[in-house]
């Protein structure tokens, strides 16, 4: 059941430390050879040319969605809307500090790759513009203020973004493929106390951990027309 899961998962978190850790040291040493956003969505750019001649997409940046959080959400999505296909997927690296401006900097920097359109929570426009990259916020808005254990941060936020994901897909043009891409993720505080709960925030991001560097870059399609 959900409370099992939550056990597991808080089981699980003890290894964090030490995972974190080896991580870190692993990648010490590589930074500046370290796939980033930019150099991934211009590989899929190119294969994408590559094999079908053609490449038009809409960018869609998740603030804050980190890879395990967005695997979570691609099979809701896959549940949702079997129409729904995966195209390519890879893992990226956030620069360090992990937080949102440090990464804008460096995008714009290595790539003029700025997201610029905000994106209510809940809401898909009508017509999204293929030539803008588009920002979802409302996710590290709530890793910033939540206090829920892992398990249900999780559930909460994959069931509200495979939504509006999914909204977002119905509404794209034949042809067009949605990029799904994020700026950092994040981890759980370890000086956070339950038994205190409001002094210090649950989650963060900004560090080294792989739950923070780790983020998606993912392009999915429709397979077929859907009807309204």
């Amino acid at each position: 059941g959900e409370h099992g899961l939550e056990e597991l998962c808080g089981q699980a978190s003890g290894c964090l430390p030490w995972f974190n850790e080896l991580f870190s040291r692993g990648i010490a040493d590589q930074k500046d050879r370290l796939p980033r956003v930019p150099s991934r969505l211009q590989e899929q750019e190119t294969n994408f040319l590559a094999r079908q001649g053609d490449c038009a997409r809409l960018l869609v940046c998740v603030d804050a969605l980190s890879w395990p959080l967005w695997t979570r959400t691609r099979r809701r999505i896959e549940q949702q809307m079997p129409e729904a296909r995966l195209i390519s997927e890879q893992i990226a690296y956030a620069y360090l500090p992990s937080r949102t401006r440090n990464q804008m900097e460096e995008w714009v920097k290595t790539a003029g790759l700025r997201p610029e359109a905000r994106v209510e929570k809940g809401f898909a426009p009508a017509s999204l513009e293929t030539a803008r990259v588009h920002l979802i916020d409302w996710v590290d808005e709530k890793i910033h203020t939540s206090r829920e254990s892992p398990f249900f941060l999780f559930e909460e936020i994959s069931t509200q973004l495979s939504s509006q994901l999914v909204a977002i897909l119905r509404q794209l043009p034949a042809g067009v493929l949605l990029g799904v891409f994020a700026d950092h993720g994040f981890t759980e505080n370890p000086s956070f106390d339950p038994q205190d709960k409001y002094r210090r925030p649950r989650y963060r991001h900004g560090g080294d951990s792989a739950f923070e560097q780790l983020v998606p870059v993912s392009f999915l399609t429709v397979s077929k027309t859907i009807s309204p």
